[in-house]
């Protein structure tokens, strides 16, 4: 799952939704054509690379 903002939806803005390909390793679905933040902040937004014990 991964949390998109889609001021439309009835159940509010910020909605848990299926995974898709165009998401990666990203928690937020971030808009198509919109620029990720640079450095730590576009990290922030990505899974973490090992599991947590």
């Amino acid at each position: 799952m991964v949390l998109d903002f889609d001021r439309a939806h009835p159940e509010g803005p910020w909605v848990f939704v299926h995974r898709v390909e165009a998401d990666g390793r990203r928690v937020i679905r971030w808009p198509e054509g919109k620029e990720l933040p640079p450095g730590d902040l576009a990290q922030a937004l990505d899974l973490p690379s090992k599991p947590w014990s």
